[in-house]
């Protein structure tokens, strides 16, 4: 069984390592504080695409981090076996020839230059939106729940090798979302395509009274294209789906784990039953 408070406890280890605040690692994989704060006190697991990214980020296996530590170091013998054969082999390697050292000495040094070029282009360029064109929106809704509103947002892009997604207020009215990535990213191509649930969760502003209320937008806009609109969507029925993912990520004991495919969403629960639904909110049959 998964030990969730151990592998918060490790996950609180890893961050502290990195010398960072709860807050500096949720901007650095565009989540809230508080969903790092609840996946350190053992509340709530990172989705399986930020379990990914945070097992790179803290350069551990994906293992490690479910089993709440890090693995012994106390290797197999076969492995110790191997490893000293590979170093026997090393020792008595020939000597590499005089024109051979000349020949790495030369690609070594070129390298470095192209290295020392390649540093200085890439502090001159700085880093680009992912083009609107390749972001899909499947579906946008706000909802409301005890802590005041928020925004659902369910979109498809490029499955790039590094993705950030950052949210940036303009103005009182206008939240504007954004994903981006880095200058060198690739396009994993094994999965060419993800799909992602983004929530976004209204901060504070203050009020005529000396008081606090959640600030509440009157558009919502994500890559630059509008999704959300208060005058034309503030009525608009919000799927069960989104209740669901609500839920799952609430930690209400009842949904364990959440789902996200191409074409469908689906919600475990922990009586062992799950549910479907298309982009539409409709259920599918099993």
């Amino acid at each position: 069984m998964v030990d969730r408070i151990k592998i918060g406890d490790f996950l609180r280890n890893l961050r502290n390592e990195k010398d960072l605040t709860q807050e500096e690692l949720a901007e650095k994989f565009g989540v809230s504080s508080r969903s790092v704060s609840r996946w350190e006190n053992g509340n709530t697991m990172p989705e399986l695409g930020i379990l990914l990214e945070l097992a790179d980020f803290y350069d551990v296996d994906i293992k490690e981090i479910i089993d709440g530590e890090r693995k012994s170091e106390i290797m197999e013998k076969e492995t110790k076996d191997t490893l000293t054969k590979v170093a026997d082999y090393a020792k008595t390697e020939k000597k590499i020839t005089v024109r051979r050292k000349c020949v790495l000495t030369l690609i070594s040094a070129f390298v470095t230059i192209a290295i020392v070029i390649g540093f200085v282009e890439f502090l001159r360029m700085p880093l680009f939106n992912v083009q609107g064109q390749e972001i899909t929106v499947h579906s946008a809704y706000r909802y409301e729940t005890e802590e005041g509103y928020k925004y659902f947002v369910l979109y498809s892009t490029p499955n790039y090798s590094r993705m950030q997604l950052n949210f940036s207020v303009e103005d009182a009215t206008t939240l504007e979302m954004n994903v981006k990535k880095t200058l060198f990213a690739k396009t994993i191509t094994d999965v060419p395509v993800t799909t992602h649930v983004a929530v976004y969760e209204c901060g504070w502003t203050s009020n005529d009274n000396g008081g606090r209320d959640f600030s509440d937008f009157d558009k919502v806009t994500f890559a630059e294209k509008e999704i959300w609109n208060k005058v034309k969507n503030q009525n608009d029925s919000v799927p069960e789906y989104v209740l669901a993912y609500e839920d799952f990520e609430e930690n209400s004991g009842n949904t364990v784990a959440w789902i996200v495919e191409e074409d469908y969403l689906e919600a475990l629960y922990s009586d062992g039953t799950s549910i479907k639904w298309d982009y539409n909110g409709n259920r599918m049959s099993e």
